[in-house]
């Protein structure tokens, strides 16, 4: 949005993703079995990485609340990333992993479906703006149908 003189206009909140829902992540059979092979490919490769008897480098999981990301106003922001990498493990139990306690994620990635693929591709204003603030290293996105991004993933 611009205003009179063409000079950029922050957008209204509302026009910021919501946080998500459950009902906002389940997706369809393609979106979940993508973010399950991710998760456990990614823990294979964390086990076969580490020497003999240490624990994995690295630990994937997904779609588990994360809070502590924000808005471009500052708001906060939780969201449920599709799959996201941690250097530590961490209980399992937990409903909830947050910036403020666990850091942010060393990488997250969000399989795109046509309910999230804008909120999963807007840097500006969407989920790549709310985890480079929070100082994720690597966001990637991937589209296993090719309907929302042409070149099928974007880094």
């Amino acid at each position: 949005m611009r205003d009179r003189q063409g000079v950029a206009l922050a957008p209204s909140p509302a026009a910021w993703p919501a946080d998500d829902t459950e009902e906002s992540v389940l997706g369809t059979h393609l979106h979940q079995t993508a973010i399950r092979h991710l998760i456990s490919a990614i823990n294979e490769a964390a086990a076969l990485a580490a020497p003999e008897g240490d624990p994995p480098l690295w630990h994937a999981g997904g779609q588990t609340m994360v809070g502590g990301f924000q808005h471009p106003d500052g708001s906060s922001y939780t969201t449920f990333p599709d799959v996201f990498v941690y250097p530590h493990a961490w209980d399992p139990l937990r409903g909830l992993l947050t910036v403020a306690l666990d850091g942010p994620p060393l990488l997250i990635i969000e399989v795109l479906s046509k309910e999230t693929y804008e909120n999963d591709l807007d840097q500006r204003h969407g989920k790549g703006y709310s985890y480079r603030a929070a100082g994720v290293r690597e966001y990637l996105t991937l589209d296993p149908t090719g309907k929302f991004q042409p070149d099928q993933g974007e880094g």
